[in-house]
């Protein structure tokens, strides 16, 4: 039997980003509108800030219809987390996401693998 491969950077995100997914989506109901339909992961910082990508600080649980329409209006999106974060919190994300310190993928996986754990979905 050949030895297993140790996961690539590609994969270890891949399977980051569907755990992160499931615990942010995990209340059931858009933080918008309430729907309980198309729900999606929806970031607040975009996903491309490794620093806060898998930070359930800055992600909500949103519907398909009020993600698209946030994605189309950034001002308004920009206002929207303002007002669930507060200032204080808003530009501690903002700093983190800006930061340019390596992510430990692996250590991120873990702590996602316990959450899902805490909340019952894996």
């Amino acid at each position: 039997m050949a030895p297993r491969k140790k996961p690539t950077q590609k994969q270890l995100t891949h399977k980051a980003d569907a755990l992160f997914s499931l615990v942010v989506r995990s209340p059931g109901r858009c933080h918008e509108c309430g729907s309980t339909d198309y729900l999606q992961c929806a970031h607040g910082f975009s996903r491309r800030y490794r620093g806060t990508r898998w930070d359930e600080r800055n992600a909500w649980c949103l519907c398909r219809g009020c993600h698209l329409k946030y994605t189309l209006r950034p001002l308004e999106w920009d206002e929207w987390m303002l007002s669930r974060m507060g200032d204080d919190l808003y530009w501690q994300i903002r700093r983190l996401a800006l930061s340019t310190e390596k992510v430990d993928l692996p250590a991120v996986l873990a702590r996602l693998i316990v959450r899902t754990k805490e909340l019952e979905l894996a």
